[in-house]
């Protein structure tokens, strides 16, 4: 469902879109002046430059909650209600603080425990790029379950996300996965890797030849190599040398 509301058409508060709906409301709220009814603004630095403790931070942040008024408060819950589905409407039902509201709604959608954490980085790290999908739809869906990672309270680095984006590619892009292991590490950076993918696209899908159109089992062992290396931790020839005593013993078997 989506809200009535002219100004800003987005999908309501479900079981499944709060980082998405958190940081839609929140620009609802900046842009009807109400935000300061959720997160009160506080300086956290004195006049002298110096920073804050947390137990000055504490009591300017409840001296700021007192300052509100029922009319602001009052608007600022009409526009989260406004902008549930109807699962979600029982999390108001605690309080008509509009800040108490949105704290039960964070808590209650953030994921939380060691099963959810692992479940989360499975799915961010086995995803695969479909044959139909464009380069820049999957460097998208990338960032998106990061954010997703980073809203359930999980860091993610840049290098989490190349080695996302590079262990989901299917075999055609081993070429250029594999020049990554030879550029610098302070070259290698997530906005070149996003660069040096969709420049691969615009080749393949020009049907362009490289100079060397050999698929050769070797250079599938470099790329898987590679992208199993664990950024680095692994030395690569490490790497292949076990991917091809492991296909040998395939090879074996009966």
């Amino acid at each position: 469902m989506m809200s009535t509301k002219s100004s800003a058409w987005f999908q309501w508060l479900n079981n499944s879109n709060y980082a998405e709906w958190s940081l839609r409301m929140e620009a609802v709220l900046v842009r009807a002046s109400l935000w300061g009814m959720i997160h009160p603004e506080v300086d956290h630095m004195k006049q002298d430059g110096t920073e804050k403790d947390a137990l000055m931070i504490a009591l300017e942040l409840e001296a700021a909650l007192k300052t509100r008024t029922t009319t602001k408060m009052n608007e600022a819950r009409a526009e989260i209600i406004l902008r549930l589905e109807d699962g979600q409407l029982s999390h108001c039902l605690r309080s008509n603080d509009p800040r108490t509201i949105w704290l039960i709604l964070e808590s209650v959608h953030h994921a939380a425990g060691f099963a959810t954490s692992l479940a989360l980085r499975r799915k961010f790290l086995t995803l695969k790029k479909t044959p139909s999908e464009t380069m820049q739809a999957w460097i998208g869906k990338i960032q998106a379950l990061g954010f997703h990672l980073e809203q359930a309270g999980i860091t993610v680095s840049d290098q989490d996300k190349i080695l996302a984006l590079t262990m989901g590619l299917p075999s055609s892009y081993d070429a250029v996965i594999i020049n990554f292991d030879s550029t610098p590490s302070d070259q290698l950076t997530l906005s070149h890797v996003i660069s040096c993918l969709l420049n691969e696209e615009v080749r393949q899908t020009s049907g362009s030849q490289p100079s060397d159109d050999k698929d050769t089992e070797e250079s599938r062992d470099e790329a898987m190599a590679w992208r199993t290396s664990s950024w680095g931790r692994k030395p690569l020839r490490c790497c292949m040398l076990l991917l091809r005593q492991e296909r040998a013993l395939q090879i074996r078997l009966p």
